[in-house]
């Protein structure tokens, strides 16, 4: 795989915790996320809010919403600890993408730290936090990206 990705960064600094994102698909919400602990708060309880519409089961809808909430808080965790994007500059992209019978949550970094030798790479750890906990909560994970670049992790769950 060749990457030719463009880094990409926002010139302009959110002056609140988040900003919403707009796309052209109906079943795409996304949000640019700062990288301070109470902005990923606040962008944990929008997933919340979003993850379960159109859910008519009310025990279903909050399963899915609280798993999504708690897989979207591990990556921007992760994206804030181990890229640019924990930065105070910085901000992330989270992306919430319904089909029929899935939920996509996705994050994308920031790229990594300026002047870090080290390029890592999303990897699952058997501490039980992190990209683990996101494992278990979700039916398949996967990430995209190349050293230097931006990296997109996205978790996928079933719908009801």
């Amino acid at each position: 795989m060749k990457c030719t990705a463009l880094r990409t960064r926002h010139d302009r600094p959110l002056s609140s915790a988040y900003q919403v994102l707009h796309y052209p698909d109906p079943g795409r919400l996304g949000l640019r996320v700062r990288h301070t602990v109470a902005a990923r708060a606040a962008a944990q309880n929008w997933v919340r809010r979003h993850a379960a519409r159109g859910i008519s089961n009310p025990m279903a809808a909050a399963e899915v919403a609280n798993r999504a909430s708690l897989i979207a808080w591990e990556l921007m965790d992760n994206a804030h600890q181990h890229s640019y994007s924990g930065a105070p500059d910085q901000t992330l992209t989270l992306m919430l993408e319904r089909s029929r019978y899935l939920l996509s949550i996705t994050v994308t970094d920031a790229g990594p730290t300026p002047g870090r030798k080290k390029l890592s790479f999303p990897e699952q750890k058997n501490h039980g936090g992190g990209l683990g906990r996101v494992a278990s909560l979700s039916f398949y994970w996967d990430w995209d990206g190349c050293a230097g670049l931006p990296v997109t992790v996205k978790a996928r769950i079933e719908l009801p």
